[in-house]
């Protein structure tokens, strides 16, 4: 692992790591978004009832999507975890900051493609068009795996499968006990749970209020995306002046007050 260097902003923000950050975060996002937006907008309009979207409980008609929805998710989560291991492998300790809000960023950019361009194309293609388009977007991860060097320490590295999974789990479990391995895991379950089935629902409740993929797209996603990337700056700027914890227990009740608003 790099060495944390006294250097200049210029030189931690313009190089090559920089821009791996970028294009690994867009493709880290991009299954998430297709998950969470695209695929909520193609049963909508298949005529699929918001309960079944909401809690998938599908009939056997929908078994093939759910085992499609299962694979993705976890070839995702797969995905997610060895490009946030190969970040902090790749970068120095002064740029890991740097680094992990350009992944971010990069990461709800990635929501344009599923959630904007996509439902855009719908209102013209059909389905099965849309859905190749924005596979194609997924090239961008494969290239960048192919050039991207490898960076990790063989030393360090795990050289078994029980190393690399089962040796971790006994750690976190191993650590405080089961009673706060289970209430971290808890709240990381219900903490995003209600933000994440709000947003699954937001297209769906779109397109029954009466707007058409198009104005979805353009108008709808764009706004939740630079509210999105405002909140983070908003929100790094206030845990200047908050500890964590205070500042998780504020912004989860500003997130519970504007999930309501749907109700209202």
């Amino acid at each position: 692992m790099k060495q944390a260097q006294q250097r200049g902003w210029k030189e931690i923000l313009f190089n090559r790591r920089m821009l791996t950050c970028v294009f690994l975060g867009f493709t880290s996002g991009m299954p998430l978004w297709v998950l969470i937006s695209l695929v909520p907008a193609w049963l909508r309009t298949e005529g699929v009832d918001l309960a079944t979207i909401g809690l998938f409980s599908p009939s056997e008609s929908l078994l093939p999507i759910l085992v499609m929805v299962f694979i993705i998710s976890f070839f995702s989560a797969s995905q997610d975890i060895v490009i946030d291991a190969y970040r902090r492998e790749l970068l120095a300790d002064d740029e890991l900051g740097t680094g992990t809000s350009i992944h971010i960023n990069a990461y709800r950019l990635a929501a344009l493609v599923p959630g904007s361009l996509a439902l855009i194309l719908a209102d013209h293609y059909s389905w099965p068009t849309v859905f190749w388009v924005t596979a194609v977007f997924m090239t961008v991860g494969i290239v960048m795996t192919l050039v991207i060097r490898e960076v990790s320490d063989d030393e360090l590295a795990p050289h078994t499968l029980r190393e690399a999974v089962v040796e971790p789990f006994r750690e976190f479990f191993g650590r405080d006990g089961l009673g706060p391995a289970f209430a971290v895991l808890g709240f990381i379950l219900l903490y995003k749970l209600g933000d994440n089935m709000a947003v699954a629902l937001a297209t769906p409740f779109y397109i029954d209020m009466g707007f058409s993929l198009t104005e979805i797209g353009t108008i709808a996603k764009f706004s939740a995306l630079w509210a999105s990337i405002a909140g983070s700056i908003i929100a790094g700027i206030a845990m200047l002046k908050l500890s964590i914890n205070r500042a998780l227990w504020i912004f989860g009740f500003v997130q519970m007050f504007t999930i309501l608003g749907f109700a209202w």
